[in-house]
């Protein structure tokens, strides 16, 4: 996110696409990520909230995985 805090647009996205590529993101990344002013330059663009949506649920997937896995487990 450097990049887009330094105006360097289309290296941010890539980055952010290399990043929502990854697994397991941290709560925090998805409550947070949006109210930087290192994003303010990209936030609003459809490549951004297409990445950002796909991060999201991800992770939302994830966490869906791992609840029904520790209920299975008889853990929660």
């Amino acid at each position: 996110m450097c990049h887009d805090y330094k105006a360097n647009i289309s290296y941010a996205i890539e980055h952010l696409k290399m990043f929502s590529k990854q697994d397991n993101y941290h709560y925090w990344t998805i409550l947070f990520l949006t109210m930087g002013p290192m994003v303010d330059n990209i936030k609003d663009l459809p490549e951004f909230k297409k990445t950002f949506a796909d991060i999201e649920a991800k992770f939302w997937e994830n966490h869906d995985q791992l609840k029904t896995s520790l209920k299975e487990k008889g853990l929660i």
